[in-house]
This record gives C-alpha cells, structure tokens and sequence, in this order.
C-alpha cells in the first residue's frame, strides 16, 4: 500500500510541535526509526510512562525503544489493532500503520484530561465532560504470543534480491513523496493567483 504523504507530514507536525523541536530528517520513517522521537513523545502526552530510553544508535536498541514506545501505547489504552509490528517502523515495512498509529495516539491524547498539549488539525480535543482514559479500566498486562517460526517465500529469497526489492520501495517511496510536494506545491502556487 502507498503511503499517505498527506497525514504523514500532518503527523510529523504534531510531533514537532508536542516535543517542541524539528525533527532529524525529512523522512518520517527515518526520524522515527531509532524509537527515541517515539519514546519522548508518548512521554509528552503522560509523563514517566517510559522510564529509560536508549540512546545509543544501535539496531538492538532502537527496536527496544520501539517496543517500549508501544507498550506504553497499550497501558494508555490504545487497542492492539491501533498497534503495529516493530519492522513496520524499523525496516519501513508498513508506514501507513505507524501513521495510524500515531493518528489514534493523537486521538486518544484528545480525550485525556490530563493532556493539553498541541493535537494534529484533523484532531479535535474532546469536551471536559466525555469520559478520560483515567476512568477506563486498566488495560491488560502486556504479553508475548509465543506462534513460533513461519516459513515465508521471502525466507527463500538471496541478500541480493532482498536488497535490490528494498531499493525498489525506497526509491519509489521517494518518487511518490516528490509527486505528492510537488502537488502540494502547485496548490499553493495557484491559491497565490
């Protein structure tokens, strides 16, 4: 599925906005890769839920930040549909999910009472009489499905034929984002005449 360029960089503002610095880079995914932007952000929206982040710039690392990131996604009560799979983010595997991920975040940051941070435009803060998160039940303990070991066409598939496919995606994820600025940019130009 091609990614949403538009929510993508309605997310990417909301999160500038809630940390309240620019983002490391253009690409979303990329800023979001190391699950460190993640981690600070849910800690924005209910402070102390991640005790530790991890800094250090190694893959092992970043997909624990990730994991912590959606657990603590899950203990604020965000259902496991709204979840998504660490390779979505890590490996860019499924970015429409880690959009919607952050789209129902956003949302369930609406309806907290203890949050009055910045919320994205397509997101509108709920009234002071709907139900919080702090009234829901606490969510159930986080717990790993143990399904054991799939076997997938792509386990037959050659480091070269993996790496070529990912540049394949890569760069057709960078013409698709220059289509949509362009776009985006040519709207402007005519609201302007």
């Amino acid at each position: 599925a091609k990614c949403d360029f538009g929510l993508e960089k309605e997310m990417a503002k909301w999160i500038e906005e809630v940390l309240g610095e620019s983002l490391p880079s253009r690409d979303l995914g990329e800023s979001l890769k190391s699950g460190v932007i993640l981690c600070k952000l849910i800690n924005k929206i209910k402070p102390g839920i991640i005790k530790k982040i991890n800094m250090r710039a190694i893959a092992l690392m970043e997909v624990e930040n990730i994991k912590l990131y959606l657990e603590g996604c899950w203990k604020l009560g965000l259902p496991s549909s709204d979840l998504f799979v660490c390779s979505d983010l890590h490996k860019k595997r499924g970015m429409n999910e880690v959009l919607q991920n952050l789209l129902s975040l956003s949302k369930l940051a609406a309806r907290m009472s203890d949050y009055n941070g910045p919320l994205p435009s397509c997101v509108s803060r709920a009234g002071s009489s709907s139900s919080s998160s702090s009234s829901a039940p606490p969510p159930k303990k986080w717990k790993t499905i143990d399904i054991g070991q799939p076997k997938f066409v792509t386990d037959t598939e050659t480091e070269e034929t993996h790496d070529f496919r990912a540049l394949c995606v890569k760069l057709q994820t960078e013409l698709d984002r220059e289509k949509f600025e362009n776009q985006y940019l040519q709207e402007e130009i005519d609201k302007l005449k």
